[in-house]
Formats: structure tokens, sequence, C-alpha cells
């Protein structure tokens, strides 16, 4: 009975703290100065032509890029290098098919030929310098192929058949060149959008790039080779093959170690929170001789891939 009692007391009583705990809300006797309507996070962004960098953070670039080397000589009496009756030039007139080497006593392939070609792989980094352009600064092993030569038609030989014939024979010279690079260039948005949200950025934009580059160069080898053209299963050298060596391997005393560029690029540059990959691509305008006595310079064009990260 006792348990009862207390039992009824308790439950007449819990109602009674309740109405006193669990008030309804009024709206009317609500003070909106007292609430805050302050943003969590603040935010820029910047979209269009020429749009404002409001990315202002160091990121870092991995890149490689690949091209090809257009020769600009007229070699006909430097020294180090074997004569040549016409001058050495760059617009050879050879085909593909013309310039693969034959073996020894042989009618069947045994080379393709040395060809043009230039690579880099290298570091660099990218920060903002105003609120319209950013500064590039590059470091890379680099690598080039250049290739010179001319086409003689003056000798005649006397063909199985009876019939003098013409000889095509090309005067060819191969040079290979290994380095490093060093760029210092600034990139110039044009059109896209840059956006910052507190620690989260994103950038998309195109870009035109312009830039001075200096090549170290720490090994350089020369080959000079005459090749029959036109009638390599009629006539060959003494040595049974339709190529014969002037110069192997030569490293040229008179090499411009250190070179000059200008350059002037197009660009696409993509960042999203830390991580992105760019996409250009360049010619390179020599402004110094790949040898010290002759005219001879390096046009260079390549297309650059890079990942970016910050």
């Amino acid at each position: 009975m006792k348990y009862l009692i207390i039992t009824i007391l308790l439950i007449s009583v819990l109602p009674v703290f309740s109405q006193e705990e669990f008030q309804p809300w009024d709206l009317d006797s609500l003070d909106y100065n007292e609430l805050n309507f302050e943003e969590d996070f603040s935010y820029q962004a910047s979209y269009g032509w020429f749009p404002k960098i409001v990315t202002s953070k160091l990121s870092y670039l991995i890149y490689a890029n690949g091209g090809d080397i257009w020769d600009e000589a007229q070699l006909k009496t430097t020294p180090h290098i074997a004569h040549a009756r016409l001058p050495l030039i760059a617009s050879i007139p050879i085909s593909t098919d013309r310039r693969k080497t034959k073996k020894a006593y042989s009618i069947e392939d045994d080379d393709n030929g040395p060809a043009t070609e230039y690579g880099e792989i290298g570091l660099g980094i990218r920060f903002k310098t105003t609120d319209y352009f950013f500064t590039r600064v590059q470091l890379a092993y680099v690598f080039g192929h250049s290739l010179l030569g001319s086409v003689d038609k003056s000798k005649r030989f006397l063909s199985t058949d009876g019939n003098i014939k013409i000889l095509e024979e090309a005067n060819l010279l191969h040079l290979r060149e290994y380095g490093i690079n060093m760029n210092l260039g600034m990139e110039i948005p044009f059109y896209g959008a840059f956006a910052s949200a507190d620690e989260n950025t994103m950038e998309s934009h195109y870009y035109l790039y312009t830039g001075l580059k200096t090549s170290q160069i720490l090994k350089s080898r020369v080959n000079q080779y005459l090749q029959i053209l036109n009638v390599k299963n009629e006539i060959r050298y003494d040595n049974g093959r339709d190529t014969l060596n002037l110069i192997h391997n030569l490293e040229l005393p008179n090499i411009n170690l250190t070179k000059f560029r200008a350059e002037m690029g197009l660009g696409y540059r993509f960042m999203f929170d830390g991580f992105g990959l760019g996409y250009e691509i360049t010619y390179s305008y020599p402004l110094t001789n790949v040898i010290n006595d002759e005219f001879w310079r390096q046009h260079i064009v390549t297309f650059n891939f890079s990942i970016n990260f910050r």
C-alpha cells in the first residue's frame, strides 16, 4: 500500500516538471540581433579574359617534353670535319627510305639512319608574381640530335648493263648533344578561371609563355659519313657497304658548350586542391651558334606535358 501511494504521487508531479522544462517557442519573442548570419568561410573567384590570379600558393612541376630540331646552317670549310664539296645544310633532299643503310655485301637493310629529335625531363617551380602572371623556373636533363648534309650528283659510273649512270652521294653530319637546361620565364593566363575558398583552390586556364633558356652541354659527339643513295644494289664502297665513315664519335673542340635561347609557348593548365596537369607547345629560338666559328643554329619545337602539385 505504501509503494502504491508513492507511485501515484510521482505520476501526479511529473507533468508539472515537464511543463516547466519544455516550453513551446514563440516566434514573436525571438531576438534576430542575437542570430549570427556570417559565413563560415571566405572565397575569391575570377574568370573570363585575363582573369585575376587568386591562388597564390607555390606549385611544383614534374615535366617531360619531346619534339624536333630544325637546323639552320651552311657548313663547308669549318675545321675538324671532313671536307664537303657542297655546303652541309639542314634541308636535305633525302627521304627516310633512301637514308636507310645496307649490310655489308647484302641488299638487306641494316639501319634506318640518323634523324633529328629533341627531348627534356625535369623539375620546376611556379609562383604568383603579380595578379596577372606567374614566374616559372625549371631545371632539366636534355638531349638533342641534329643532322646536316648535302647531295652530290657530279659523279658517274659504268653500270653492269653498259650504261653510264649518275651516282647520288650524300655527305651527312650527325650531331648528338646531352646536357642540362635552365629556364626562367613567365606564364600569362589569358582565358579561364581561378577560385579560392579557405584551403581549397582551383584553376583552369589557357596561358601564354615567354622566357629565356640556357643550355650547358655536358657531352657532344659527331659522326660524318658518305652514303650512296640511288644505286645501292649496283655499287658499293670498298667496305662492301653503302656508307663510308669519315668521322666517328668525335668530340668537336669548337663546339659551343653554353647556348642561349628565347622561348614562346601556348599552354593549358588545370589544378584542383593541389594536383593538376599541364600541356604546352613551345618554340625555342636560338641566340647562339652550335659551333664557335661557323653559322649553325638549332630551332626547336616541343610538346610539353607536366604534373603539377602543391
